[in-house]
């Protein structure tokens, strides 16, 4: 075999650190153009890069290079729209606005750092713009790029002023915990887990597999917020205000006496017949009803368990009010004034016994009190 010139053009496949070199063919030998490029394909996480290299010294660097560079795995990675991979780590992303939101979410899933954001045309590797990582878009496809994998143990999370409106689907079972910092915990220890609904009035939470940036729209269901998993050290997104309208003249009222004492308070009361054949295969789903109205005080009628349905609800029973019509409150909103609670027996009817309960309660705030009672 003839000696190769000093500086003849190589083609280098680089593989996990082991290097290929071969003679180029002379200009005009071997194939034309266009052909000696399609000929030169990658596999997996193989990069492809053409140089010219002076002796062995400069075969050691590329082979150093290629230890060191980033390798991915994108067979596995989920939502490849037509399965297309657009480069090294960096792949086209289906479910985009619906599901992952930002490229810093598809990353996340495959525990990894975004290092690039781009919206794609007509579902290809097109690139149309550059994005940031942390960048939403309305549509169904972007392009990411994922860089290094994310350290072990370092999560941080966001918290959405209620429960998320749209939850995702769930993954794992629930956790019976009231303790949010456990909720994060165990969502951390599963890479499924993008967020959480924390409902410490049911005294759990549920896992969820839907990326979240801070700015979704939110529902109110007593007490359940929502924990999404973020970068660390990003700041929650700024609520997004509405235009000012330029000030205008405003009509002077006329003077009106100042109301004695503070502003009136509102709350919300609940009467609830539980039916009694509905225990104890129903609880559950009576406790749940009551944490979705989210009331101050409930009052119950043909309740046969109390106890199960405290529990299930996620609210306080208040003692002494009978066996089968007890009151449940709500301790965030409202607190039982100690020894203003009881029952007594009203003349009984052609179905059953009936009875009447009663207690008084404070607001939370102010510290105002009020009576309720509960009868069937």
């Amino acid at each position: 075999m003839a000696a190769l010139p000093r500086r003849a053009p190589l083609a280098i496949l680089v593989a996990l650190g082991s290097a290929v070199a071969a003679a180029a063919p002379a200009s005009g030998e071997g194939c034309a153009s266009r052909s000696c490029a399609a000929e030169a394909t990658t596999r997996g996480s193989m990069l492809l890069q053409s140089a010219s290299v002076v002796g062995h010294k400069d075969l050691s660097a590329f082979a150093e290079l290629s230890e060191s560079a980033i390798t991915c795995d994108e067979a596995s990675w989920p939502d490849k729209d037509h399965g297309l991979v657009c480069g090294e780590c960096k792949v086209l992303v289906n479910r985009f606005s619906s599901h992952y939101r930002t490229c810093s979410g598809y990353c996340k899933t495959v525990g990894r750092t975004c290092v690039g954001a781009w919206e794609e045309e007509g579902d290809t590797c097109r690139e149309l713009h550059t994005m940031t990582c942390e960048q939403t878009l309305a549509s169904s496809d972007a392009i990411c790029q994922c860089g290094a994998e994310l350290p072990q143990g370092d999560t941080c999370y966001g918290k959405l002023a209620a429960l998320a409106r749209e939850e995702g689907n769930e993954v794992g079972g629930r956790v019976w915990t009231r303790d949010a910092d456990k909720c994060k915990s165990e969502c951390s220890a599963d890479s499924r887990c993008q967020s959480v609904s924390f409902c410490p009035q049911w005294n759990g939470c549920w896992m969820k597999d839907r990326n979240l940036v801070g700015t979704e729209p939110t529902r109110e269901l007593g007490r359940c917020k929502t924990f999404y998993k973020k970068p660390c050290g990003t700041a929650a997104p700024a609520p997004t205000r509405s235009p000012v309208p330029s000030p205008s003249p405003a009509p002077v009222p006329s003077p009106t006496p100042a109301p004695l004492g503070g502003g009136p308070q509102t709350l919300k009361a609940m009467s609830y017949n539980t039916q009694y054949s509905g225990y104890p295969s129903r609880v559950s789903q009576f406790g749940a009803k009551i944490a979705e109205v989210g009331a101050a005080v409930v009052g119950t009628q043909e309740c046969q368990d109390k106890k199960a349905l405290a529990r299930a609800s996620g609210y306080s029973l208040v003692p002494d009010t009978d066996f089968q019509n007890p009151i449940f409150y709500d301790p965030g909103q409202v607190s039982l004034v100690p020894g203003t609670s009881g029952w007594k027996k009203l003349p009984r009817d052609n179905h059953a016994t009936r009875t009447l309960t009663w207690a008084r309660f404070k607001f939370a705030g102010s510290g105002a009190s009020f009576w309720f009672f509960n009868t069937h």
